[in-house]
């Protein structure tokens, strides 16, 4: 759906209530630190409903719950309770005994979150004083950009909190709202209102009070999966260093971005290439965002014979997007002309066909001033096959009006669902044939019209034919849900999930994408952030192989923290002796733990998955045991950081051994220099990328098995342009301390322009304005100008010419840094 067409179009949200059961099967992570406190005790209202709100939030958290009733606490064994939650229907239930064990548990170091003014309360020493407060919303220091409100107000009573932090006031008088206070040895959490009675999620409420658990009682998150993928729009990021745009996204636990591609190629060529190799040297594939019928601005101007036209005769430029004719044949051939011009200009892992469909998903056939399509070729075809020109559908006074013809509306509807398939049907084909050449990985992306029937009569859409379609072309089906089902809140996701997971074939692959977007009301915050953000992506990630995030420039830069402890799904470890521990998963994830000093074995067999303070581990029921590497056994190469499905591994004494399954191009980061890599037995040249002292290999799509031997690493000295690790046809060389590299080489990973002269043997090269002049044997060149006395000249050697590499990268305004440890170079350009 059209970003900007979203934005225009904003209903009131109304929350649903409805309670749906939820499992307590194995649920996540338990702390796999020494501590001997490791259970999540939920003390449960009266009303298993009133529940629900506290089981969502710490089930998005990452924790494991236990259900007890207040009758119930004395059997506790309170020395193993990492929190006690005590709502406030819960906690007003105590008597007095019950209250004081309670405080004097807390005392002894137990965690405890409670709420409103109970026996508990004043028992923790929380200072009441008799006043009341009207809250409308909230003010949180941590989010001063955040604009709480409350469509109900709440009554709360007042308390001294001078001695406690506090996490949220009242946006009005300042009044203490959630604040943590310490009593003898442990921390309380207090909320003066209740989480579940906003609604069923508690966003509605509080929709940030996953974070003041976490930083109040300093929680780390034990099991993490850093898959995020995302959208991401150039032009709100070209004024962005691309290298640390790329290097921030990676913290923020992304592996796939989907980049726009409707920018003018001169615009975005020097942003484009290094915050692509800066992707891949971070393990982040990189997706051509193709959004048609929108090719560029540029295009639309080129071609008015191709603009689409809407049922009002006028040209479609509709929100932000120039909608062209793709139903003309000769429209259609130029874009796919285009379309293979932009995706053979950059590294692209993969290209998403995002969004092609007709206008509006507002309003359909009743907005005629918005209704695609309507250019010459669509009619002239709609009209052979029915006899009629489909713009009598919009004459008010005619027989064929579609508000009093169904016939019309019917034949008007069938046709654009066609056509929308077709168009997308050929469109995939061409990329196809595309992709072989390119290597690219193939998606799909669209509105979702099963649940939402009514998107096929106003955009043409119908999901059931994109399933059968996948089903032919075998690419990945992302899935976006309509701005009208945003209402139902986090649950919707399991709705849409089933529903086309009950249609795919086994194995194929499902996406789902969530829009961050602003919302006109209806919901305490302006977008989704916070503990809905949180859910979101929690749920999507139960339901779907990947989770697309709309977009980069939209999400509050404090969410992505706890992103891929949502998207780690139902995780569990458990500690089983001093070194040892059980984990259960349904995916592979990574579990923090500190490794420093210590070899690790998974299963009984050694385990090459090991980072400075983690482990991956793949999905099923595993054993980790660690042991003290007093004698340095662990293996010299490591893989650190991956963004595909762990199958099985092993360290070998050639190195690693390992299989992995992943759906597009697999990145693979290793401790040290990879060596040899094969893949199913055979040999071969995978591009590797440097980054902080570390290495990351691109692997092929699929099922793989593969070995890695740093001992057949070949040439000892290696550089990194751009932080990709250039292969050359000759070896480098050290003249007198001077690094000689092969001229062409060099000069082609730099992207310049150059000119050799076989009877002068000298060289002229140019890069962004930046020139060089040499030649072969002479000490003296010239760079930008100026004349520049060699000490080691450029040489002949085995028929290569070799340069001095430093004056041939700070000619061209390249920085050089030399990694003795790794014997890496590092070339990259200057800042300016």
């Amino acid at each position: 759906m059209s970003r900007k067409t979203v934005l225009s179009m904003l209903l009131i949200f109304v929350m649903l209530a409805a309670w749906q059961p939820y499992a307590w099967s194995r649920v996540y992570a338990q702390d796999a630190s020494t501590s001997p406190r490791e259970n999540i005790v939920l003390v449960s209202a009266p009303e298993a409903k009133e529940n629900e709100p506290y089981v969502r939030m710490l089930r998005a958290l990452g924790r494991s719950v236990t259900l007890t009733d207040p009758g119930s606490l004395e059997r506790l064994d309170w020395a193993k309770v990492k929190l006690l939650v005590l709502p406030g229907r819960a906690a007003s239930a105590l008597d007095g005994s019950a209250a004081e064990r309670i405080a004097a548990e807390v005392s002894k170091g137990m965690p405890l979150y409670t709420e409103q003014r109970t026996l508990l309360s004043e028992k923790l020493g929380l200072a009441f004083d008799g006043t009341q407060a009207t809250v409308l919303g909230l003010s949180d220091p941590g989010h001063p950009e955040a604009d709480i409100r409350w469509d109900n107000p709440q009554q709360i009573a007042g308390f001294a909190s001078r001695e406690l932090s506090v996490f949220a006031k009242d946006a009005s008088s300042g009044t203490a709202v959630v604040a943590g206070g310490k009593r003898g040895e442990g921390k309380f959490l207090y909320s003066a209102v209740a989480l579940g009675e906003g609604g069923s999620y508690g966003y509605e409420r509080l929709p940030y009070l996953h974070e003041y658990l976490a930083q109040w009682f300093e929680w780390k998150p034990q099991a993490e999966r850093p898959r995020l993928s995302v959208f991401m729009d150039w032009g709100y990021h070209y004024q962005e260093d691309p290298y640390e745009l790329a290097d921030r996204l990676k913290s923020y636990g992304v592996s796939e971005v989907h980049l726009s591609t409707w920018y003018e190629l001169e615009q975005i060529t020097s942003f484009y290439k290094p915050f692509i190799e800066a992707a891949h040297s971070n393990g982040i594939s990189v997706y051509a965002w193709i959004e048609l019928p929108m090719v560029s601005q540029a295009f639309w101007e080129a071609h008015p014979e191709w603009r689409q036209k809407t049922a009002q005769g006028e040209d479609a430029h509709l929100d932000w997007r120039y909608l062209m004719a793709l139903e003309d044949p000769a429209c259609m051939e130029a874009v796919k002309a285009e379309l293979r011009k932009r995706l053979a200009a950059f590294a692209w892992d993969g290209a998403n066909l995002a969004e092609l469909y007709f206008e509006s998903p507002a309003s359909g056939p009743e907005d005629p001033s918005k209704f695609t399509p309507m250019s010459g070729a669509f009619r002239q075809s709609f009209q052979v096959k029915h006899g009629y020109d489909p713009l009598e559908a919009f004459d008010a006074g005619g027989s064929r009006y579609f508000k009093t013809n169904a016939e019309t509306l019917k034949q008007l509807t069938d046709f654009r669902a066609q056509t929308v398939l077709d168009l997308n049907r050929e469109l995939m084909q061409y990329l196809k044939s595309l992709s072989g050449e390119l290597s690219l990985d193939l998606w799909m992306t669209q509105i979702d019209s099963l649940h939402e029937s009514h998107m096929r009569q106003n955009i043409g859409v119908d999901s059931q034919q994109f399933i059968r379609l996948q089903n032919e072309q075998d690419f990945t089906l992302q899935i976006e849900d309509p701005y009208t089902m945003w209402g139902l809140g986090p649950d919707r996701y399991e709705k849409l999930g089933k529903a086309y997971r009950a249609q795919q074939r086994e194995g194929e692959k499902l996406a789902i994408d969530i829009n961050i977007v602003e919302r006109s009301a209806g919901l305490p915050t302006k977008k989704q952030t916070g503990l809905e953000f949180l859910m979101l992506v929690s749920e999507a990630a139960k339901q779907a192989d990947t989770v697309t995030v709309y977009a980069v420039n939209t999400v509050n830069p404090q969410d992505w923290s706890l992103a891929s402890q949502a998207l780690a799904g139902t995780t569990s470890i458990v500690k089983r002796g001093e070194q040892a521990w059980e984990t259960a998963n349904d995916r592979t994830v990574r579990y923090a733990m500190n490794t420093q000093g210590k070899r690790f074995s998974l299963d009984g067999k050694p385990w090459p998955f090991v980072d400075r303070s983690g482990i991956w581990v793949p999905g099923g029921r595993h054993r980790i045991e660690a042991a003290d590497d007093t004698q340095r056994q662990a293996a010299s190469l490591s893989i650190t950081d991956l963004n595909a499905e762990i199958v099985d591994g092993s360290v070998t004494e050639q190195g690693v051994a390992f299989s992995y399954e992943a759906s597009g191009p697999a990145y693979i980061r290793v401790s040290e220099w990879p060596g040899a890599v094969i893949v199913d037995g055979q040999a071969v040249t995978a591009p590797v990328f440097y980054k902080d002292g570390q290495y990351v290999v691109k692997l092929p799509k699929g099922k793989h098995t593969v070995q890695l031997s740093p001992s057949s690493g070949g040439q000892t000295v290696r550089l990194a342009m751009n932080r990709t690790i250039v292969p050359f046809t000759e070896p480098p060389a050290v003249v007198d301390g001077t690094s000689l590299f092969p001229l062409a080489d060099l000069l082609q990973a730099m992207g310049a322009k150059y000119e050799w002269s076989p009877r002068e043997e000298t060289v002229a090269a140019e890069r962004d304005g930046y020139v060089l002049w040499l030649q072969l044997n002479n000490p003296l060149a010239r760079a930008n100008g100026e004349d520049v006395r060699l000490e080691v000249p450029a040489t002949l050697r085995n028929e290569k010419t070799m340069v001095p590499l430093r004056f041939v990268s700070e000619a061209l305004h390249y920085e050089v840094k030399w990694n003795e440890p790794k014997q890496v170079i590092e070339v990259r350009p200057k800042k300016d």
